[in-house]
């Protein structure tokens, strides 16, 4: 019977400093340049509400449809500097939800197929609009 390999020792969390070596632990690797701040000066854009995205895309929008909910998240996403081509997704439910919530105030209207939908039992495809005022 071959004799049993050794397993490898495992090191306690302060034995992890003698057995580490110094290059290891550096926090910067060695030659890296020093990575600059932001300058103050540059004044970043605040952070827009969904509420606040939904109702600027409905202004804006020309075609008299509505907006489609995923350019909604896709602007939200954009205007947090998510830049992952995909990261819009996170944020669908939320517009879904702020949506029925501005529908029950009566600040947006929820459209299925055209028509105003109830903002507590609709399902499917959605658009959103503004409400025409008289």
């Amino acid at each position: 019977m071959p004799p049993a390999k050794k397993s490898a020792k495992r090191i306690s969390r302060k034995g992890w400093a003698k057995a580490v070596p110094k290059a290891l632990k550096r926090s910067k690797p060695k030659g890296s340049a020093e990575v600059e701040a932001p300058a103050a000066e540059e004044k970043k854009r605040p952070r827009r509400t969904m509420e606040r995205v939904i109702v600027d895309l409905c202004v804006a929008d020309e075609s008299g449809r509505g907006i489609d909910p995923v350019s909604a998240a896709k602007a939200f996403a954009e205007d947090r500097g998510e830049s992952e081509p995909l990261a819009w997704r996170k944020w669908l439910q939320q517009v879904r939800g702020t949506a029925v919530g501005m529908a029950r105030k009566g600040d947006l209207v929820i459209l299925r197929k055209g028509e105003a939908a109830d903002p507590e039992t609709f399902r499917g495809v959605y658009r959103l609009g503004l409400p025409v005022r008289e």
